[in-house]
């Protein structure tokens, strides 16, 4: 999971194999939720075609997350600021 959302913050075009519903979710916050496989639901073939498809894909996914990150990263700097200032005041009550 990590390793992907350092990825796909950095613009690389990824797929995931994933059990777990949050690696969707994650992928969907960038666009990229039709990369993410789920052997739940899957065979091994369709797994394995599904990251293939994915690889070939990779300029249009690499395209679409280049007009996604921007957005991603305003929307955690926005939310960074918001709970920076919330303790800032805190402590500020605090102190007074």
């Amino acid at each position: 999971m990590h390793s992907t959302i350092a990825a796909l913050s950095r613009g690389v075009p990824t797929a995931a194999i994933a059990y777990s519903d949050k690696t969707k979710g994650v992928f969907e916050t960038c666009g990229q939720g039709d990369e993410v496989f789920d052997p739940r639901t899957l065979d091994t073939k369709d797994v394995t075609d599904s990251l293939k498809g994915s690889f070939l894909r990779r300029c249009y996914l690499l395209s679409s997350l280049e007009k996604s990150i921007p957005e991603v990263k305003r929307r955690v700097d926005e939310q960074m600021s918001i709970i920076s200032n919330y303790i800032l005041d805190i402590v500020a009550s605090k102190n007074n």
